[in-house]
């Protein structure tokens, strides 16, 4: 495994002589006045595939990031796409230390790593939920949001404040990836907030032939809102996804036995439950 990683860091020091400038190459439709793109880029990446296929399955974290990478064509394109492809090749490599550094819990190591963490004590034969069990790998969390700015940048305020770094996925570079690339792209955060607001209303079909008036309407939040909400809890474990709702939203009711919070007025008031909650799933705040 030392050479594996050798190798592995090797191609991550590699990285630093790549730039837009020397690795995108000119388009015949677009003004650029670059030069011949480096050789070895291409190279680069090829390297890093084919660790990969010798090393993880299709489905793991490092591929995720790898398929990202790929999907962001640094031909002609502008210098954050190619910023943004460079980025997630580097994320493959570290997901690629991580897994064999830390312990290959999800079993997507086609190589032997080191032995599966868990927290079962001595003598213990229960299995252990290790999607539970995670140490935060960095200091990111995840906020899914509807149309309520004002409570998503409190909430944000409010994370940088204590040390936190919030993630936004509309901020990410879209490099015309769906919203489950996204996801999968920029899911490398340890813990989620999702803010079920009042963004539409919606009644059932039976209320259609109802007047307006008269008909019984729903407020709910944005469909993308849930779907997320749902990825993330796969991803994450129900522990670490907290939901905060506000106004008269609707809870879905086979969503129970999640963490939800409602939101009277502003963040501030809740303050102390978030700090307890970040606490609780392995982080340490800055107080």
């Amino acid at each position: 495994m030392e050479l594996l990683k050798n190798k592995i860091n090797k191609l991550a020091e590699m990285s630093e002589a790549f730039n837009w400038k020397n690795c995108s190459k000119k388009h015949e439709s677009l003004d650029l006045t670059l030069g011949e793109p480096l050789p070895t880029w291409d190279t680069w990446v090829n390297d890093i595939e084919n660790i990969l296929k010798q090393t993880v399955k299709p489905n793991s974290e490092p591929f995720v990031y790898f398929k990202a990478a790929n999907n962001s064509k640094v031909t002609g394109n502008s210098e954050d796409k190619f910023e943004f492809a460079k980025d997630n090749y580097i994320k493959t490599l570290n997901a690629l230390i991580s897994l064999i550094d830390e312990g290959d819990i999800f079993n997507e190591l086609l190589v032997s790593g080191p032995p599966k963490k868990t927290n079962k004590p001595k003598g213990s034969t229960e299995k252990t939920n290790v999607t539970n069990s995670l140490v935060p790998s960095n200091n990111k969390v995840l906020i899914v949001h509807g149309h309520d700015n004002a409570l998503k940048i409190e909430l944000a305020l409010f994370l940088t404040q204590i040390g936190i770094q919030p993630i936004f996925l509309h901020r990410e570079v879209d490099a015309e990836q769906s919203l489950i690339e996204k996801l999968e792209a920029n899911s490398d955060v340890s813990y989620a907030f999702i803010l079920l607001t009042p963004d539409e209303v919606s009644y059932t079909i039976d209320q259609s032939s109802v007047i307006d008036a008269e008909r019984k309407k729903v407020i709910r939040a944005k469909p993308n809102v849930i779907f997320e909400f749902g990825y993330l809890v796969a991803k994450l474990g129900r522990k670490n996804v907290c939901v905060l709702h506000k106004g008269d939203v609707d809870i879905p009711a086979d969503l129970s036995g999640f963490i939800y919070k409602k939101v009277d007025h502003n963040i501030d008031d809740i303050g102390l439950f978030l700090i307890n909650e970040i606490k609780a799933a392995g982080f340490k705040p800055e107080l």
